[in-house]
């Protein structure tokens, strides 16, 4: 393959579309809008006068240009032709103007075009010249001035030497010879000739050298002659011509001129109408050649590339249903029922994951109630707790006054009451039993006073309750509780051991009593949504707790029902969204991937415990463990997220390719694109053409360092 030469420019042409934006503030103050007001009046003034400057320059009214003829032993050229021409032809002052040079070779143009000027020139005993003249670019100040809005010419005058050539009668000429070629096909390594081609000889610094009192320099001089000096045609078939050109002593510095060339090039292209095609082919590109054209965009387009086989059809459709796993709940600890007027988080991240919120203390409490757990949705059992009291006692009964108590004498009383204990069942579970024993509370809390028989009477009860409450007794005192550090019942008062023959007995009646602690004695299991019921222990009015959150685990059921398109590999990853139970109001969401058995067995992540079967469904891997479950906890249904799979094939672009003489592959740059997707097995590559229609065949490539990913695709 070739390469385009730098004097190849292909005709894409580019349209631009510009969108002005203008930002305005909104203060402007009335000083601000004069002055852009007086910018924009200047403004329109500057571009009437440069349009009105480019019409008066189109008329030649800005310059005037002196034309010296002489010969090449600068010997003035009377009476030759000479003719200027604009080279843009636009105009009045674009109009042919010939003017024959007087008795001292010179021509004098009144009216010339500011620009590139065309300057032909032609003598009797001379060779015809052609000559290129550039006066620049209009400029205020030089070639017109503005006075009062008005465009005033201020005309300029240039002057140029011309020197021609004899034609040849007694003269020395030399001889230049060549050969002309043309990339106008690009996809062989042979150059093409360019047909009816003529070459002329141009020498500028040969005319310049004579110019040393002129303005303007000669830009291209070059001959336009019928004894074919200067001129050269180009021979169709072998690209070969010879040419004529003028000779001194001392020499003449000789340009060759081309003509600008037109021709169809035949290249390889990757994108048409600024759309990449699917793959390169060759086209033919209307191209100009030549000294005014100049382009080196021409893409570089390998002569291979490789084709990779298409991979399976990506699976679609498979997600996870979730059940909730019941649980037991956490047993030992001691719960206070104050922290939970707040709603409380115990425990979280794993160890209970549950918020409790108490709404009630309850009241009235004598003994210690009932706590059970029940599950309101699900099948959980077993679980039992036991609450703890604090109170102040208000009313007591005497139920045995007891005997042998001696006259008018203070009797101390403590506190006892009847603990209740667990033992096992036929289950193994903890159940609560009553036990017999009545626990003494060590410290005395009421002294009551026999009457003049020995007596224990209601009356000497009631003075002692009253006189306790009075005196803020613990117990008694409504401001500071007696907390019970056991689940108890029978709450009542006991004299303390004494010369009396039985004790009296005093039980209670009326307490300010309220809940203030529990304890989980029994964790039970499978409970999904617990309650917490508080009864019993003569209260009016029952404690109460809410559970707002319970995270559990949750069972993963692979679901393959919404299968759209059969698997092969697994999907590129999968985790799933859980959100463990958490006081924060954001409720943040989590992700995770960690899954095991029901017994925290078999850990493994989502992917790697699944498996395609042979229906082209997604299963676990292990049929012997009953089920996976989230390792995470949550509150709520947790959520599978799934990265499905893509059946993308595997790409690579191929930057260069080196070959040897018989067109073999010896070396390659690749840049890879894409790695390739659902593959299920190692693959191959061939190897083809780049465009289509171009030759070769036979390459191997072989494709190393592929690897089975973690979902079984092949990369």
């Amino acid at each position: 393959m070739k390469r385009n030469k730098i004097l190849c420019k292909t005709l894409l042409g580019t349209m631009v579309l510009g969108t002005l934006a203008v930002g305005c503030k909104n203060d402007l103050t009335e000083e601000d809008l004069i002055n852009k007001n007086n910018e924009l009046v200047e403004q329109q003034e500057l571009d009437r006068a440069d349009r009105a400057a480019e019409a008066i320059n189109a008329a030649g009214e800005l310059l005037s240009y002196s034309v010296k003829v002489v010969s090449a032993n600068n010997e003035p050229v009377a009476g030759a032709s000479v003719t200027l021409q604009a080279a843009a032809q636009t105009g009045e002052g674009g109009d042919p103007q010939t003017i024959t040079t007087d008795a001292n070779g010179e021509a004098f143009f009144g009216r010339a075009v500011i620009g590139g000027n065309i300057l032909s020139v032609s003598a009797d005993g001379f060779l015809d010249i052609t000559a290129r003249v550039d006066f620049g670019n209009i400029s205020e100040g030089r070639h017109y001035q503005v006075i009062d809005g008005q465009v005033v010419p201020t005309p300029v005058t240039e002057s140029s030497i011309v020197p021609l050539l004899s034609d040849g009668s007694g003269d020395q000429t030399a001889t230049i010879s060549g050969v002309v070629t043309i990339e106008t096909d690009l996809t062989n390594s042979t150059p093409e000739v360019p047909q009816d081609l003529t070459l002329r000889a141009s020498m500028p610094n040969f005319a310049n050298q004579f110019n040393t009192q002129g303005s303007v320099d000669l830009e291209i001089y070059s001959f336009d002659s019928d004894l074919g000096i200067g001129t050269a045609t180009v021979d169709n078939a072998t690209g070969e011509y010879t040419m004529s050109v003028p000779a001194t002593e001392n020499g003449l510095e000789v340009e060759l001129v081309a003509p600008n060339v037109s021709a169809d090039q035949r290249l390889a292209i990757a994108n048409r109408n600024g759309e990449p095609l699917d793959r390169p082919e060759y086209a033919d590109i209307p191209t100009n050649f030549g000294p005014d054209h100049n382009y080196d965009g021409v893409p570089y387009i390998p002569g291979a590339i490789w084709t990779f086989p298409e991979p399976p059809a990506a699976g679609q459709g498979f997600d996870f249903t979730f059940e909730r796993l019941g649980r037991g709940i956490t047993t030992g600890l001691l719960f206070d029922m104050h922290d939970l007027l707040t709603p409380s988080e115990l425990f979280g991240g794993g160890i209970d994951d549950m918020i409790l919120h108490a709404t009630s203390l309850g009241s009235g409490y004598t003994n210690s109630p009932n706590l059970t757990i029940v599950d309101l949705d699900g099948s959980g059992s077993g679980a039992f707790a036991e609450a703890h009291i604090e109170f102040a006692i208000t009313g007591l009964t005497l139920t045995d006054a007891g005997s042998g108590f001696p006259a008018f004498t203070p009797i101390d009383f403590t506190l006892r009451y009847d603990e209740i204990e667990y033992e096992p069942n036929e289950e193994g579970e903890l159940v609560p039993t009553e036990t017999s024993q009545g626990v003494t509370e060590l410290v005395e809390i009421l002294t009551i006073t026999t009457d003049d028989f020995g007596a224990i009477t209601q009356d000497a009860v009631n003075e002692a309750l009253q006189e306790a409450i009075t005196n803020k007794v613990i117990g008694f005192d409504p401001e500071n509780l007696r907390e019970s550090p056991d689940w108890m019942s029978n709450l009542r008062l006991v004299s303390v051991v004494g010369p009396q023959d039985t004790d009296a007995v005093i039980v209670v009646n009326a307490a300010i009593g309220q809940v203030y602690q529990f304890r989980i004695i029994e964790a039970g299991n499978d409970y999904t949504n617990p309650s917490f019921v508080f009864s019993g222990g003569g209260a009016s009015e029952q404690a109460n707790i809410n559970v707002l959150e319970f995270g559990t685990r949750w069972k993963m059921i692979p679901d393959n029902t919404g299968v759209t398109s059969p698997y092969t590999v697994l999907p590129s990853d999968m985790d799933y969204e859980y959100v463990p139970v958490s006081n924060d109001n954001d409720q943040s969401v989590l992700t995770s991937d960690d899954i095991s058995d029901a017994d925290f067995g078999n850990d493994s992540n989502v992917l790697n415990a699944l498996e395609v079967d042979a229906n082209g469904h997604i299963q676990f891997k292990n049929q012997i463990v009953e089920f996976f479950a989230t390792d995470e906890r949550s509150h709520i249904m947790p959520r599978a997220i799934i990265e499905e799979p893509r059946a993308l094939k595997a790409r690579v672009d191929i930057d260069f390719i080196g070959v040897d003489d018989n067109g073999g592959i010896t070396t390659f740059d690749e840049n890879v694109q894409e790695y390739g997707e659902n593959y299920t097995e190692q693959f191959s590559v061939t190897v083809e053409p780049a465009a289509v229609g171009a030759p070769g065949t036979g390459a191997l490539v072989d494709l190393t360092d592929g690897v089975f990913a973690e979902n079984g695709e092949y990369r």
